[in-house]
């Protein structure tokens, strides 16, 4: 199996880490997965493939998520190194280094803001003009009738997932832009999963697009049915987009692909459903192109 997709992609992340010197703090979650994909890559090119799969095997789920990691990593790098580089460098130093302070609300979470500057590119990619503001990504141009803005949330279990929930309602309540939530649910169905093997979408018939995008659509629709029983005293999910990415073989020969869908739940009555409806069109063209 050839591996030349992921040392792109981990050249690209690494050149931006050594340009914008970036202190790496060697505990944070993504850097041990960043560490983790050139450690395979060291040895994937000097041990036989049998070797390689023995002294992997119980470590690939780590693996998995590590290419994840990597792929929307050096993508959002790819897209925000010269359009946003002095917020991709604050945000880098978030997510690599371990500083909750810098460049984004106190406490916050680097897998959120790994996830912020991923949608970030993605849109910035589809057309629209991009701003790192409260409540994560506020975005205008493009078509919209008015800037929107984007809470941001990327949980890694679905124990706290209407918590991630409330904090969007929160900081989209508080800042005061018409808006919506955009949630990644990559690792809680890498979780669910407990991958020992990449997924092969090479089983049954459907497309895997077809076959994430059924992950998404059942997400959307267990949430918003869940919101009024779990959280009666707050505001329902109006507007939401789910996003879901894996890695996968698909093909004959089988190679490795990484599609990503979305799923939308807007209520009629949204004030900007039409604005959303332009985003998720958008989106779901661009995202088509990878």
């Amino acid at each position: 199996m050839g591996w030349e997709k992921s040392k792109a992609n981990l050249a690209i992340v690494d050149k931006q880490i050594a340009d914008l010197k970036i202190k790496l703090k060697q505990d944070a979650d993504i850097v041990q997965l960043l560490n983790l994909s050139r450690d395979f890559l060291v040895e994937e090119a000097t041990l036989s493939l049998d070797d390689l799969g023995a002294k992997w095997k119980d470590r690939f789920l780590d693996f998995y998520k590590a290419q994840l990691t990597v792929g929307v990593l050096s993508e959002a790098i790819s897209e925000l190194a010269t359009k946003q580089k002095e917020p991709l460098g604050k945000y880098l130093n978030i997510i690599l280094g371990g500083n909750l302070t810098q460049g984004g609300p106190a406490g916050g979470q680097p897998r959120d803001f790994f996830y912020e500057l991923w949608l970030a590119s993605v849109l910035s990619e589809a057309g629209f003009i991009i701003h790192f503001q409260e409540p994560d990504v506020v975005i205008e141009g493009n078509g919209l009738s008015q800037k929107i803005a984007i809470a941001c949330k990327y949980p890694s279990s679905d124990k706290g997932i209407h918590e991630h929930l409330s904090k969007a309602l929160s900081q989209l309540k508080k800042h005061g832009i018409p808006g919506f939530i955009a949630l990644g649910i990559d690792q809680i169905v890498v979780e669910k999963a407990n991958l020992k093997k990449y997924v092969d979408f090479n089983q049954g018939e459907k497309n895997p697009v077809d076959v994430l995008q059924g992950y998404t659509d059942n997400e959307v629709m267990t949430l918003v049915d869940e919101r009024p029983q779990k959280y009666p005293s707050e505001d329902p999910v109006d507007e939401i987009v789910v996003t879901l990415s894996l890695v996968g073989h698909y093909g004959k020969p089988a190679k490795l692909i990484s599609p990503t869908v979305l799923a939308l739940h807007c209520s009629d009555n949204s004030p900007i459903k039409n604005d959303i409806w332009v985003i998720v069109q958008a989106l779901s063209k661009q995202l088509g192109k990878k």
